[in-house]
Parts: C-alpha cells; structure tokens; sequence
C-alpha cells in the first residue's frame, strides 16, 4: 500500500530543510573568521548547540581537544547554546587581556551571570545594582569589599586560625572513629570532605554543616551544575543539580536568619547581609548572593589540596623531603595551632610553596572571564561587543614560560635556579579583579596539606583509593 503523501511531504520537508541548515552552518563555520575576523571556530556538529554538552561535562577535556586544533596557543571560538565564546590560551594574550580592563570587563558580566547562576530574584538584582548618590552599588564595590575583607590583617588572621582549629578536630574526629584502624578511602572524596568542612566552619560558623550533614554534598552537585544555571537549561534537564542548589540557598538563608550564628561567622559574611538588608534586599536573595561568596572560597583549595596531596604521597622522595623541611614548623607538637606557625610555612617552607605553586599550575579549574564591552583587537583577531571571553588557567601554564616538560609535576621549576617564576601561575586570575581570597586559599592549602603530610601515613592504591593511618612521630626528635 502507497503511502499517503501528506504524511510523507512534511517530513520530507523537514528533513531537507535541516540539510540545509546543517549545510549552511558548516559553510558558515568554514568562512566566518575570513568574514567577521574573529578566532576561528572549533568545528562542531550540532548547529547553536556547538560545544556545549562537552563544555559542560569537562570543559578541560575539551580545551585540550581543542588545543590539538589550534597549536601553539591560538585563539579560538567555541559555541555554547548559541551564544559565540572567545578562548584564550596564550599567556602574552592573557596579560594584554587583563590590562584592558576597559574594553574587556568584569563587572557587566558578574551582573549579567550572577541571577542566573545563583537563581537570586530580579528584583534582588535590581537592589544589588542600585546606585547611590555616591555612584556606588553592591555590584560595583564588591570587589573592594572582598579585597579589602580578604587581604593580609585581623579578619585573615581569624580565618586562618578558625581553619587550623577545624582541620585538627577534624582529624582528631576521624582518627578517633578509626579507632587505630587502618581505613581504605578514596583520596580526593576523603580530602574535599576533611578541607571543605574545616573551610565551611571557618567562614560560616559550625551550625550550617551541624544542622545539615549533606550540605558538602549539595555545594559539590552546585559546582557540578553551574553551566547549566548560567546558561538557564530547562530543570528536568539537571534536577539533581538544581534541587541541590535550591537545599544549600535554603541553608544559607536558615543560617542568615538566625542572629546567634553571627558571633562564629566570618565578619565579611554578616557585613555584607547587613548591607543587602539597607537595600532591602529579601532574606532568600541575601542567601544566594552569600552564597557566591563562600563558594568563591572554595574553587581552588578544595580540588588543589586533594590533588597536592596525591603528588606528595605518590612520591616517597618527596614526601621524605617535605616532611623534613616543615618539621621545625611543628615545634614538637602534632598540629599547627599558631599564625606564626601558618606564616612560617609561607617563609620557611620554599619546597612545600613550590609543591603548592606546581599543583595550582597544573590542576587549578579557574579561568578569569572577561564581557566585551567595546569592539578591540587581541592578537590580531577583532573581538566583538556582547561576547565573552575565558581565559583558562591551565590552559596558559602549559607554556614553555614554565620550563621544560610543562605537563608533568616537577616542584622544583619554582625554587630558586629552577627556571620558572610562581607569578606567571595565574590560578587566581589577574589584572584588577585578582580572586580576593588568594591569600586565605594559601593559608588554607598549605596549612592543611602539612597538617594532614604531618599526621597520617597514607598508601597509594588504585583508582584513588588509598590506606590511611595515624602516623607515629616522634615528638622528641621531630
């Protein structure tokens, strides 16, 4: 029997037409540096779709891809639901990127990603963004409020000290559940749990993680979604991540409203609430802009540690090295408990910096972003209005800047005569808006990995599974 061809025309209509677009696109993807003299795009196959699934499952899996494309650290494009972005690899490029504050902004695209990502109202937005007669805003003082809350004095130095209070009741709660037994773990889940505890109940007081034990877990699955939030994917297509998000803003904003948990929380936390509060700003709003903040403190010392440690412990030689350069840091005692003791280790310690200073550069997952504002040119590509640009760190510390063999682990290219200088790391960014947290990140990675180097006697297994035990030192000739 023939079929009726006003059900076959339709689809025959639709399939020609999605050639044609599909066609179209690739002669578009061919032409379109020659055409518009932007970076050239890295070929996909997904008309507007693009990249964005591989983006969003390892964004630096597909950089190195991408690299294979254009060597030698060339510009490029990809394209991420619809939407053109500007990848830079280059440091050369980078720096230049960083002086042009201008013209390659960080602001327009803070306020143009923090609603989406964090789910804060418009009308919270438009309370954020409100100027006064000072020509000042929430928006626009952010940076200096966190910059000046963060830098080198008290409120560092109650954070740093609440932190080393924690990481020491954390191992001391989990060496007590182990009861002397040797536990076998996963290196990084162990790690992230232990650090990003000790980090929470630094900056945040106790009660949030004491009231609501999952809370790690959602801030993980948060981390996890936020490619889906900014690029405002539908919910059913990230249910997991979304009602993670909506369980740690509702835990933030439990925390907010209850005034007792002021006196353990970081100062800057309950400034900033008393400030959106003058704005007018509801509770569930304040939450999520909280939020940002604390997570912000979390990008590079949660994944770094877990990965320094890995290194350290994966190599005898230099675990051996390491322990011996930070035992006068302990002074006989099995914790660190002083700033003296967390500034020593920032002096005195050059192969534990460098070991910090190689794992930022080979495993931080920051990127600095940057909104064209006004059309410029960057290394002879014309960058238009509207779109974004990502500079990804680990990306430019794969440059011959950094001496031989970029890709493997050698600490010893940051000592001194090693040939490579710790300032072209670029984990914290650059240019005006350098991650205000930089220096409590330090204290906290260093102090912990010492902490933990210090403490336990760890085995290396397989697939990041590993035997941890307490370690015997000897406190008399440590």
């Amino acid at each position: 029997m023939a079929l009726d061809s006003n059900l076959v025309n339709p689809w025959l209509g639709a399939a020609a037409a999605l050639v044609l677009v599909v066609a179209a696109d690739r002669v578009w993807q061919r032409n379109q540096t020659k055409w518009t003299h932007e970076p050239p795009m890295l070929p996909y196959t997904i008309p507007f779709v693009g990249h964005a699934f591989s983006f969003s499952k390892s964004a630096q899996s597909l950089i190195r891809v991408a690299a294979k494309t254009f060597p030698g650290h060339q510009p490029y494009s990809l394209l991420l639901f619809g939407k053109r972005v500007y990848i830079f690899t280059s440091p050369k490029d980078a720096n230049f990127i960083y002086r042009k504050s201008k013209a390659l902004a960080f602001l327009p695209l803070v306020e143009s990603l923090v609603g989406p990502a964090w789910g804060i109202t418009q009308d919270g937005l438009d309370r954020l963004g409100d100027v006064d007669a000072d020509g000042d805003s929430l928006f626009r003082n952010a940076h200096n409020f966190y910059r000046d809350s963060l830098k080198e004095g008290p409120q560092l130095d109650g954070l740093t000290l609440n932190f080393v209070k924690y990481v020491r009741a954390g191992l001391d709660d989990w060496f007590a559940k182990a009861g002397g037994e040797v536990k076998e773990v996963n290196l990084r889940t162990w790690s992230r749990a232990l650090l990003g505890a000790a980090s929470t109940n630094a900056v945040m007081g106790p009660s949030i993680i004491r009231n609501h034990p999952e809370f790690l877990s959602w801030v993980w699955a948060v981390e996890r979604g936020f490619f889906f939030f900014v690029n405002r994917i539908p919910r059913f297509l990230a249910k997991k991540q979304y009602d993670a998000r909506d369980n740690a803003m509702n835990a933030i904003a439990e925390y907010l409203e209850d005034e007792s948990n002021r006196k353990d929380g970081a100062p800057m936390i309950w400034d900033r609430n008393d400030q959106m509060i003058s704005k007018g700003m509801q509770l569930s709003d304040r939450a999520r802009y909280s939020y940002s903040a604390y997570a912000a403190l979390q990008t590079n010392s949660v994944p770094n540690s877990s990965a320094l440690l890995w290194h350290l412990f994966n190599d005898r030689k230099l675990l051996r090295r390491v322990r011996e350069e930070i035992a006068p840091v302990f002074k006989g005692e099995p914790y660190i408990t002083t700033l003296e003791q967390v500034a020593e280790l920032q002096q005195t310690c050059p192969l534990l910096r460098a070991c910090f200073d190689e794992t930022l550069r080979l495993y931080s997952p920051a990127a600095s972003n940057r909104r064209v504002v006004e059309e410029i040119v960057v290394n002879g590509y014309t960058l238009k209005a509207g779109r974004h640009v990502i500079l990804p760190a680990f990306a430019h510390h794969q440059s011959e800047v950094f001496g031989e063999r970029p890709a493997g682990f050698r600490p010893d290219r940051f000592l001194p005569g090693g040939g490579a200088d710790a300032k072209q790391v670029r984990a914290f960014g650059g240019g005006t808006s350098m991650c205000s947290g930089r220096y409590f990140a330090s204290n906290e990675v260093l102090s912990y990995a010492a902490a933990v180097v210090w403490r336990c006697d760890v085995e290396m297994l397989k697939d990041g599974m590993v035997r941890i035990s307490e370690r015997k030192i000897d406190l008399t000739t440590a």
